[in-house]
């Protein structure tokens, strides 16, 4: 995984970035940019192709609006329905587990071996003066 930031940079810039890493590791690593994908070959040699999403799906026949019809393209073209997952919890249940978890939790100093007060307690105490 690979994470990095530039200051004044816009999408555009990161995308050329992006294009010129991924071609110079793959002719470092490989000698080539031409790679194998699922069955497909892709050529990493810069400059990609540029297209909106919306482009991309339209192209596929998928730009579509009503979500059973996506669903029945989707299956015919082989693609999984992602399981169906729990519901989140509630605000209440998940503020009331990280106000419990900010009340006990400590942070260790190793290198003092000193106890620090979490951020919950040192924000009560502040507001307390």
């Amino acid at each position: 995984m690979l994470e990095w930031y530039e200051a004044y940079a816009s999408y555009e810039d990161a995308m050329v970035r992006m294009e010129t890493l991924l071609e110079r590791v793959a002719l470092a690593t490989l000698g080539t940019t031409r790679v194998a994908f699922r069955g497909h070959e892709v050529d990493l040699k810069a400059r990609w192709r540029r297209i909106r999403l919306a482009d991309a799906l339209a192209e596929h026949g998928l730009w579509l609006r009503d979500a059973d019809e996506l669903r029945t393209a989707l299956s015919e073209r082989g693609v999984a329905r992602a399981p169906t997952r729990a519901p989140p919890p509630s605000i209440a249940t998940t503020s009331a587990a990280v106000e419990r978890r900010d009340n006990e939790t400590r942070d260790v100093d190793s290198s003092l071996r000193t106890l620090r007060p979490s951020a919950a307690r040192l924000r009560r105490l502040r507001s307390r003066a």
